[in-house]
């Protein structure tokens, strides 16, 4: 089950964040702002993601972060999160969704390309030098 969560209430911040510090243990803590769903596996917390609206570009959505706990990777989480903002943003009448992952991120790739997403070059990147960039069109 994925529920979308609002992060006005501190106790949904604080959840989000020990996801994100067990999924990521060596970045900062992203940014919790925009829109963000947590996915659960019997009753908790497997994993976690954010969109947001790029703010001079209100028509595309930026897939921010997402992350699933170790134990709960390989069935099929990644997508489904992926699957939930997709349709949220078209919800929201955006028209494309981009988003970056590291060149040593095959699953996250595979995933993304399992989903519709193609690699493209943007005319100002935005995030480290051995990032990828992705779009969907939605």
């Amino acid at each position: 089950m994925i529920r979308r969560v609002d992060t006005e209430e501190e106790s949904v911040r604080h959840a989000l964040n020990l996801l994100d510090e067990h999924c990521f243990p060596a970045d900062d803590l992203a940014d919790k702002t925009g829109y963000w769903w947590i996915s659960f596996q019997d009753g908790e917390p497997s994993g976690f993601a954010g969109m947001r609206r790029l703010y001079r570009e209100p028509h595309i959505g930026y897939l921010c972060r997402a992350g699933v706990l170790e134990h709960c990777r390989g069935q099929g989480i990644q997508k489904a999160l992926i699957r939930v903002r997709l349709a949220y943003a078209r919800r929201l009448g955006m028209t494309h969704v981009l988003t970056d992952t590291t060149v040593d991120n095959l699953p996250s790739a595979n995933s993304l390309m399992g989903m519709g997403f193609r690699l493209y070059a943007p005319a100002h990147p935005w995030a480290f030098g051995s990032s990828l960039y992705w779009m969907r069109e939605l």
